[in-house]
Formats: structure tokens, C-alpha cells, sequence
């Protein structure tokens, strides 16, 4: 779990509700969003993944319909602040990685809303230590990142080494860890992973940059590189058939976080939303694409155990300012990266 992930059932104003969100409270809050109606979700997942989750939540709450566009990074974070500022009303739920960002806003005053509901507020989810300082972010799943490659150029069942093989020399596709702390982050693990040489093997195959891993899985699947690191099975761009995943023993599980806009247009509908990433239909949606649970034990159907799993901020093998100085020096043209401080 993220260092960042300390608020406990003492300080969280999420597990405080618990004490007084009776299930009286909660039926009217979704009898609220089923009468709304709607619910405007911005966040990372592409539609491959959208959809079957927006599928398994209209099974249990049909009325209320739901609209995911994808955004990430910048594009996401200067959507909502924009939205914020000029009292617009957007999104109702986001989903983000990038916890420097997560940590800021938590600060403006009503920028986030306090999640509340028998998921959020359970006591495992309380155990989980899900809630971020502030009490207004919650944890809500990890995503294995392993590495992608084209199996029509590379084969199937391609191992890591042979990642690095030189014949790959600029095929090769690498997440821009100027994006965000959450991709500058991964960095941190690759030698952990990926053996002891690997950051200097990366820049020797000349690789290119693209802003986040959906856009990697595009150039697999259209031939322009042959793979990618990191990459995530809800990559695959829909229908695609010539790109695979692959996985050391022990995996990176980056961690996705979810949070209720201040200025939701349908707060009640969020809210269900928010109970609902915490129930095990949504796990269960999750599964084929070997998602990890934040809360104890493994999704029921996924193929990676939680024992294999390596969470941002708690085993990193470099120093920010160590992983500032590999890129500066292997990357000179890139512009300085957002680090974790």
C-alpha cells in the first residue's frame, strides 16, 4: 500500500461517518442517485476496461446511467482544476495515480468530497488504511505493470530478457516519467525487477516516449515499436490480437486512487459509485485484467497473487534525486521529471 495511505479510523472523516451513516441514510442516498440518474466519471481506463465495469455496476443499479471519458495525467488534472475554479460542473468521480497531485488538491477546501458508504467505511477497508490524509481520497485498486511487446515481431511468450536484446534498438516504447510522480516512481523498482544493469541498458536501445501506457499498447498493436515498459493488460487497445504481457516474479502494483469532485453535479451517484469500487462485483470485473485487490486477499479469477506485488512507495531501490541523475545523464533532452519529494 502507498506510504502516502496512513489515515486510520481514528482520523479519517470517511470512517467517522460510520458512526453516523445509518443504512437508512445510505438507502436514501441511493434512491437519491437512482433518481438523478447520472453519473460523469473522467479517469485512466481505457474503454476496454471501462465498459465491463460500467456493466457489472448497471446490473446492480440499472437507473443510473454512466458516462467514463478516459483522461490522464495533465489533461485530467487541468480539466477538473479548470472546472473547479470557473464553478463548472464536471465530473462527479475521478480515478488518478499521480499522488503528488492527489496530495495538493486535497488541500483546497472543497476541491474533493468526503466518501461515506458501508464499502468505504467497512471495517477492512478501515484495516486497509484506504483512506488518504484529509479523508477525502480513497485507494481503490492496484494494477500490475509488467512489460508489453508485438508477438507478430517478437513471438509469444517473449521473456524480459530478451527485452533488451539489441535487435529491439528503436522499437522499443518507455512511459515519459516527466507525466507524473506515479510513472517517475516506477523507475524506482526497475532494478529491483528487472535486474541491476537495467537502467543501463534502456537508453542503450534508444527508446521513445509516449505519455502513458494506453498510448504504448497503440504503437504495439500498429507496428510503430515492438514493446513497452511499463505496460498494464488494460493497455491493449480493444480488439487488438498481436500484442502480449509478460511479468518478472515479482510485479510492481501501481496503485489507483478515486475521489469525489466538490463540485459534482449528482454527489449521491457518486457516492455509489465510489461503494461500488470496493464490492466484489467490481473486483470480479476487474479480474481478466489481472487487477489486484487493495483490499486482503486476491480478485477472484485474477492470475496475479497479491504475494507478487510490489506497491509504489514502500520498496523503492532509488533515491529521487539518484533516479534525477539517471536521467539527466541518459536522457539529457528530456525535460526535468515531476519526483516524488
Amino acid at each position: 500500500m502507498s506510504s502516502g495511505t496512513t489515515a486510520t479510523a481514528a482520523t479519517s472523516p470517511a470512517a467517522a461517518a460510520l458512526s453516523t451513516s445509518s443504512s437508512a441514510s445510505w438507502n436514501a442516498i441511493v434512491a437519491g442517485a437512482e433518481k438523478g440518474g447520472q453519473l460523469n466519471i473522467e479517469g485512466i481506463d481505457n474503454d476496454t476496461v471501462n465498459q465491463g465495469m460500467v456493466a457489472a455496476f448497471n446490473k446492480l443499479y440499472p437507473q443510473i446511467k454512466v458516462s467514463y471519458q478516459f483522461l490522464i495525467g495533465a489533461d485530467l488534472e487541468s480539466r477538473l482544476q479548470a472546472e473547479f475554479a470557473n464553478k463548472l460542473p464536471g465530473a462527479d468521480v475521478g480515478d488518478f495515480v499521480d499522488l503528488n497531485w492527489l496530495n495538493a488538491q486535497t488541500k483546497v477546501p472543497g476541491f474533493f468530497t468526503t466518501p461515506v458508504g458501508p464499502n468505504v467505511t467497512s471495517s477492512a477497508a478501515v484495516a486497509a488504511n484506504l483512506v488518504l490524509p484529509g479523508g477525502k481520497v480513497i485507494a481503490t485498486l492496484f494494477a500490475p505493470q509488467g512489460y508489453g511487446y508485438n508477438t507478430t515481431v517478437a513471438g509469444e511468450n517473449m521473456p524480459f530478457s530478451e527485452f533488451v536484446n539489441p535487435k529491439f534498438t528503436g522499437k522499443v516504447g518507455l512511459d515519459d516519467f516527466c507525466t507524473n510522480s506515479a510513472a517517475a516512481e516506477s523507475y524506482y523498482l526497475f532494478p529491483k525487477l528487472y535486474g541491476s544493469n537495467i537502467l543501463q541498458e534502456l537508453p542503450a536501445l534508444k527508446p521513445s516516449f509516449y505519455p502513458d501506457p494506453n498510448a504504448g499498447g497503440q504503437a504495439m498493436e500498429s507496428g510503430e515499436i515492438a514493446e513497452f515498459l511499463p505496460f498494464f493488460p488494460a493497455s491493449i487497445p480493444s480488439g487488438a490480437a498481436n500484442i502480449g504481457t509478460g511479468y518478472e516474479q515479482q510485479i510492481i502494483g501501481a496503485t489507483y486512487y478515486t475521489a469525489i469532485l466538490g463540485n459534482a453535479h449528482d454527489p449521491d451517484a457518486a457516492q455509489v459509485w465510489l461503494n461500488f469500487l470496493l464490492s466484489p462485483q467490481r473486483l470480479a470485473a476487474r479480474a481478466q485484467f489481472s487487477y489486484n485487490s487493495v483490499l486482503p486477499g486476491n480478485i477472484p479469477g485474477a492470475t496475479l497473487a497479491s504475494s507478487r506485488f510490489n506497491t509504489l512507495s514502500t520498496k523503492a531501490n532509488l533515491s529521487p534525486s539518484a533516479l534525477t541523475s539517471w536521467i539527466e545523464a541518459a536522457f539529457p533532452d528530456l525535460q526535468p521529471p515531476v519526483l516524488l519529494t
